[in-house]
């Protein structure tokens, strides 16, 4: 394996970061593996894929990243049913604020959802 892609954390609060991500980006890195990093999403507004998006880059903090941020959007998940009635196109055009517009000035965000 030549990568690993790890989880920042879920949500829109500073306490939902994933505890391990700190200890795994120091492995993964120490091992010579490129890294990219998610964030699993509930927002169902673009408010809250903003304030999301400023936890996920605080979590992150300076850290490299040699792939994109994911965005990861589970509408067929039990507990995430409100984002299944956002737009087919989970991502917030820039312009229009949201995840993307919070992450594009220091990393380049990606799509991950589930059909």
């Amino acid at each position: 394996m030549g990568f690993a892609l790890l989880r920042t954390g879920y949500g829109d609060i500073a306490s939902q970061a994933d505890p391990n991500f700190a200890a795994n980006y120091s492995g993964a890195t120490a091992a010579g593996l490129r890294v990219g990093a998610y964030h699993l999403s509930y927002a169902v507004s673009v408010d809250d894929a903003v304030q999301e998006a400023n936890v996920c880059l605080s979590i992150l903090g300076g850290r490299h990243l040699d792939y994109p941020v994911f965005y990861d959007v589970e509408p067929n998940v039990a507990g995430h049913e409100d984002q299944a009635a956002l737009s087919p196109d989970p991502a917030p055009a820039p312009s229009r604020g949201g995840f993307a517009h919070e992450v594009e000035a220091a990393r380049v965000p990606a799509w991950a959802t589930l059909p």
